[in-house]
C-alpha cells in the first residue's frame, strides 16, 4: 500500500467493516430499485417490442414468432422474459423486471468491489455516479439485453481482478475463473461489442502477468520485445490483408444500417455525451487518471485499459450509441471515483490554506472547520448540479425526454381514433412495425429504407425474416401498393418520416387524405378510397399473403385476416 493510499484510507470516515460490507450494498440494491419502479412504466420503445412480440410468439407457437416470421437475436433473453410473462402475466412492467435486476444488482456489487480495493470515499463516489448515470439507468428500464450484458461483464471482471490480487488456492481460483469465463460468455452471447472490454481485459492482465517480468529485464531485451511485438503485428496485418481478410473485418466493424449512416463517421459521439453529461468530469479525465494510478495502481491499470481501449475502438466502429459502450461506463466512473478520493487530501488542505485567506478566520478551532467543510459540500454540490447528467436523470424519473432524444411517438392514445380505419381497410402500410404489431393489432407493408438496407434481399417488397411481412422504401412502390387496393391506411412515425426517400412525402400528401391525429402524439395518418387500376392480381393478392398461423394480436384475439384485392 502507498502512502498516498494510506493517507487516503486515514482521512476517509469509513463506516464500519460489518456495515460497508453488508448494509450498504442491501440499501444500494434498495435504493436502485427505486429509481428503477420511478420510471418502470414509461412507454416501450422500438427495440424493446422485439422481445415482448417474440415472447409472446413462444409462449404461443413454441417459436419465437413475431406476425409471419421469427426474432431469434438473444433468444435466451426472450425465453427469460417469456418466463416471466407465464408467471405474472404479459405486461411492459414485468418484461422490465430482469433489466432492473440486473441493475441493482451491479450497482450493489460494484459497490463492495470498489470499497474492498479503494477506499469508502471513492467507492461512494463511482458508485453514485453509476447509480444516477443517465446511460445506464435507460438500460435499467430497457427490455433489452443491455443491462445483463453490462451485469455479466462487470462481474466477470472483478472475478478476475479479486482473483489475482487475493491469490486463493488453486481450487477456488479455479471456481472464480470458470464462473468469469461464463459470465464473459453470457455478455458476448447478448452483446458481440462485449468483445472489445475483453480486449481491454487482456490488455491489462497482459501487463499485471507480464508486466513485472518485463520491468526486470535488461534494457535491451526491453527495448527489444516491443520491436518484435510490432513486427508480428505487421506479419499479421500484412497476411490479413493478402488473404482478403481484412477488408471483410474492417467492412464489418465499420457497416451500418442506413438509419445509422450520420453517425458513421462521428469519431466524437462518445466524446459528445461525455461532454454532454459530464463536463467537468471529462475534461480533467486525463489528471483524474493520473492520480488513480498512483494511489490505487492496479485498479487504476484496469479501468483504464478497459475503459480506454472501448471508448477508442468504438468511437472508430461503424454502429455508435451509448448502449454499446455500456459495459465500459463502470471503469470510468471507478476512475472518476478514484482521482477524486486521491485528491481529495489535497482539495480539502487547499481549500483550508486559501479560505482564511480571503475571509477572516473564526475564533473557535471548530467554527472554522465546519466552515471549510461547507465550502468543500457547496463545492461538490455545484459539480454535480452543473453536470448535465443530474438534470438528465431527474427528467429520466419524471419521463420528460430532452434534446437531443427525439420524442416518443404515442401509438397507444392514436389506436382508438385509427380503430375504424384499421378495420375498413384492405391494406395498411406502416414505417414501424413493431408498434404497428403491438398497438394496433397488425400490418401489411413496412415502408423503412433501413429496413431494407438490412435485408439480403434489397429489393422492393422483399420480406423481412423477423416479420415475413413486404419492405419497401420508395415513392413507386408505395404507389404500386396503392394501385392494388380499394382501401388502405397508412399509419406513420413522425420522427422516422423524416428519412423517408424523395417522393414519399409529396404521393402521400397529393393522393391520400390525411386524418385529424393530435400533432403531439406524433403520429401521421393516410387513406384512400378508390378504383384499384393494378393489373397484376397475383402481385397485389402476394403483398397480403399471411402464413397459416400466426401470434395473436395485443388484445390475445387472433389477428383479423386482411381482405385481399378483388
Amino acid at each position: 500500500m502507498t502512502a498516498l493510499d494510506r493517507s487516503l484510507r486515514t482521512n476517509d470516515l469509513a463506516a464500519p467493516a460489518s456495515l460497508g460490507s453488508v448494509a450498504w450494498p442491501v440499501a444500494l440494491f434498495l435504493v436502485a430499485l427505486l429509481i428503477a419502479a420511478a420510471r418502470i412504466g414509461h412507454q416501450p420503445e422500438f427495440d424493446e417490442l422485439y422481445h415482448i412480440l417474440a415472447a409472446r410468439g413462444w409462449l404461443e407457437t413454441g417459436r419465437f414468432a413475431i406476425a409471419d416470421g421469427a426474432y431469434n437475436r438473444a433468444g435466451m433473453f426472450t425465453l427469460l422474459i417469456a418466463g416471466f410473462f407465464r408467471l405474472f402475466g404479459e405486461s411492459v412492467v414485468v418484461a422490465r423486471v430482469p433489466s432492473v435486476l440486473a441493475y441493482a444488482v451491479l450497482v450493489s456489487v460494484f459497490f463492495a468491489w470498489m470499497r474492498r480495493q479503494t477506499t469508502p470515499l471513492a467507492a461512494w463516489l463511482a458508485s453514485i455516479l453509476l447509480l444516477c448515470s443517465p446511460f445506464i439507468v435507460e438500460l435499467a428500464t430497457f427490455i433489452r439485453f443491455y443491462a445483463i450484458q453490462v451485469t455479466s461483464f462487470v462481474a466477470a471482471v472483478i472475478l478476475i481482478q479479486t482473483t489475482l490480487a487475493d491469490r486463493p488456492g488453486i481450487r477456488a481460483g479455479a471456481v472464480r475463473l470458470a464462473a468469469a469465463a461464463v459470465l464473459l460468455a453470457v455478455a458476448v452471447y447478448l452483446q458481440v461489442v462485449s468483445l472489445i472490454g475483453i480486449l481491454g481485459l487482456m490488455l491489462w492482465l497482459a501487463l499485471e502477468l507480464a508486466g513485472p517480468w518485463y520491468l526486470a529485464r535488461s534494457r535491451g531485451v526491453r527495448l527489444l520485445l516491443p520491436l518484435t511485438a510490432v513486427a508480428l503485428a505487421a506479419v499479421m496485418l500484412f497476411l490479413l490483408v493478402q488473404g482478403g481478410m481484412a477488408g471483410s473485418m474492417l467492412q464489418r466493424f465499420r457497416s451500418v444500417p442506413e438509419f445509422q449512416q450520420d453517425t458513421v463517421n462521428q469519431f466524437w459521439f462518445y466524446h459528445f455525451w461525455l461532454v454532454l453529461y459530464y463536463p467537468l468530469l471529462w475534461v480533467v479525465f486525463p489528471f483524474l487518471l493520473l492520480a488513480s494510478l498512483a494511489a490505487f495502481p492496479q485498479m487504476a491499470r484496469l479501468c483504464g485499459s478497459i475503459f480506454i481501449v472501448g471508448f477508442l475502438l468504438n468511437s472508430f466502429a461503424g454502429s455508435k450509441d451509448t448502449r454499446y459502450l455500456a459495459y465500459a461506463f463502470p471503469f470510468l466512473f471507478a476512475i472518476f471515483g478514484m482521482g477524486i478520493a486521491a485528491l481529495w487530501p489535497s482539495l480539502r488542505a487547499w481549500v483550508s490554506s486559501t479560505l482564511w485567506r480571503v475571509f477572516p478566520p473564526p475564533a473557535s478551532s471548530g467554527a472554522k472547520s465546519r466552515c471549510e467543510g461547507l465550502v468543500l459540500v457547496v463545492g461538490l454540490l455545484f459539480v454535480v448540479l452543473a453536470n448535465g447528467a443530474t438534470p438528465r436523470f431527474v427528467t429520466m424519473l419524471a419521463g420528460i425526454r430532452l434534446p437531443p432524444q427525439p420524442p416518443l411517438v404515442n401509438w397507444r392514445a392514436a389506436e382508438p381514433e385509427l380503430r375504424p380505419w384499421l378495420d375498413q381497410s384492405d391494406v395498411v402500410v406502416t414505417n414501424d412495425e413493431l408498434s404497428a404489431l403491438y398497438y394496433l393489432g397488425g400490418y401489411d407493408v413496412l415502408i423503412y429504407p433501413s429496413r431494407l438496407s438490412e435485408l439480403p434481399d434489397k429489393s422492393e417488397f422483399a420480406r423481412d425474416p423477423r416479420t415475413g411481412r413486404p419492405v419497401i422504401a420508395s415513392a413507386a412502390a408505395l404507389r404500386a401498393t396503392f394501385d392494388c387496393f380499394k382501401t388502405g391506411l397508412v399509419v406513420l412515425d413522425r420522427v422516422r418520416l423524416g428519412s423517408a426517400r424523395p417522393g414519399v412525402a409529396e404521393f402521400l400528401s397529393k393522393e391520400l387524405k390525411p386524418l385529424p391525429l393530435q400533432r403531439n402524439w406524433t403520429v401521421d395518418a393516410y387513406v384512400w378510397d378508390h378504383q384499384p387500376s393494378a393489373a397484376d392480381q397475383a402481385f397485389c393478392q402476394s403483398i397480403v399473403r399471411r402464413a397459416p398461423e400466426g401470434p395473436s394480436s395485443p388484445s390475445g384475439t387472433a389477428e383479423t385476416a386482411v381482405p385481399t384485392a378483388p
